[in-house]
């Protein structure tokens, strides 16, 4: 049976190096084909035989170990040492007697220092005795305690003079701090009083101040007041709690 090499060749010099070439291709071509793949195969094959050769096996034995506890022998408890409580000395220590050969003047008054003493009269004091058995009743003073002072009352406490009269005081007595000045501090002092039934002014407290010398300033105008008309309930004198703002203004 004539391949096509042979359909294709003839009437031609076969003995040309192509025929030959052209009629063996095709073994070529199968033996190159198993050729590589034998390499290749080899080529992934080599690393795996390689890391297997390499390898080590490690093998693990078991031991059993066995702990024997012996519980016959019990740890000793050192005991804490003892202390006998430390007794107190209670000897008394003894000082030998010292002698003195200086005369010692004692205060007590012989019989023959009494007997030389003139007789002297003892003052008797003249009392108011009662009925015998019984004792005179001491006299008792009784202070009446100071009242509270009132809020409001139905006459209340007048400046002598009136109400402008008592801001002319206040205008001529009452003296700016050096402080508050410097600061330039203005503002309103509030200064809470009591009008006594006799007009006087008494208990002088700040109740809300600026500070910087004058609370203290106002304070001190206001307790040098003269004495009010005082506050009437009942048409009784009584004591009356006022306050008053005191204001401070730069001029």
């Amino acid at each position: 049976m004539e391949t096509l090499t042979d359909i294709v060749f003839e009437k031609r010099n076969k003995a040309y190096g192509a025929y030959v070439l052209r009629r063996e291709y095709t073994n070529v071509i199968f033996i190159s084909l198993l050729l590589a793949i034998f390499l290749l195969a080899s080529a992934f094959a080599y690393p795996i035989l390689a890391s297997y050769k390499s390898r080590t096996v490690v093998t693990h034995e078991k031991t059993d170990i066995s702990v024997t506890i012996d519980n016959s022998v019990k740890p000793e408890i050192p005991k804490p040492p003892a202390t006998e409580p430390a007794i107190p000395d209670l000897r008394l220590k003894l000082r030998p007697p010292v002698v003195v050969d200086e005369n010692i003047e004692s205060g007590l008054i012989t019989q023959e220092e009494l007997g030389n003493q003139s007789n002297t009269e003892v003052p008797a004091t003249v009392t108011e005795e009662g009925p015998a058995g019984t004792t005179p009743a001491p006299k008792v003073i009784e202070t009446p305690a100071e009242q509270p002072p009132l809020v409001f009352v139905p006459e209340m406490p007048v400046f002598t003079g009136g109400e402008a009269e008592m801001y002319k005081y206040l205008a001529f007595n009452l003296k700016y701090p050096q402080e508050a000045r410097e600061l330039g501090i203005q503002g309103r002092v509030y200064v809470e009083f009591v009008v006594e039934p006799d007009g006087s002014v008494s208990h002088v407290t700040v109740k809300r101040g600026i500070g910087s010398g004058c609370d203290e300033e106002a304070a001190r105008v206001v307790a040098s007041m003269p004495k009010w008309n005082p506050g009437k309930q009942n048409g009784q004198a009584v004591r009356v709690l006022l306050t008053l703002p005191v204001k401070f203004v730069l001029n």
